[in-house]
Parts: structure tokens; sequence; C-alpha cells
């Protein structure tokens, strides 16, 4: 979905330009999509997970929609 979205903004700052007479940048490209996508990280549900010293954050299932999640943050003070 990210590159799609990237490819429909792309073709809209295109067109866009076109109508206005100047250039106009989409706010992310293909290319940005794909470079973003290699940052992604795949976690499950229940699985603590460490961001930083004393952060960390565990997802759980929220069942009401599929694939979505409650975020609990544990940060030590």
């Amino acid at each position: 979905m990210l590159q799609d979205s990237a490819r429909i903004q792309t073709h809209d700052a295109e067109h866009l330009s076109k109508k206005v007479g100047k250039a106009l940048e989409p706010l992310y490209t293909e290319e940005d999509a794909r470079n973003a996508i290699m940052q992604f990280r795949s976690v499950g549900y229940d699985q603590k997970i460490p961001l930083t010293p004393g952060v960390f954050m565990t997802f759980h299932d929220a069942g009401h929609i599929l694939g979505s999640a409650l975020e609990e943050w544990e940060i030590d003070d």
C-alpha cells in the first residue's frame, strides 16, 4: 500500500504541476517507500520489545479489527 500511495502521489504531483505551471513534489516516492519498508520488522503479540534503554513496548491483540493491536508501554523512571 505504501508503494501504491507513492505512485498515486507522484502521478498527482505531475498532474498538478502542469495545472499550476510549477514543479510540485510528492510527499514521498516509490523509492522512499521501498527504503522505508526495508526498516519494517514484524512483531508478534505479547512479545516485549526493547526500544531504547529503559523503554519497552508490547503489542496485545485488540480483537475487534483483524491485525489490530493495543500497545502497552513500560518506561523505567
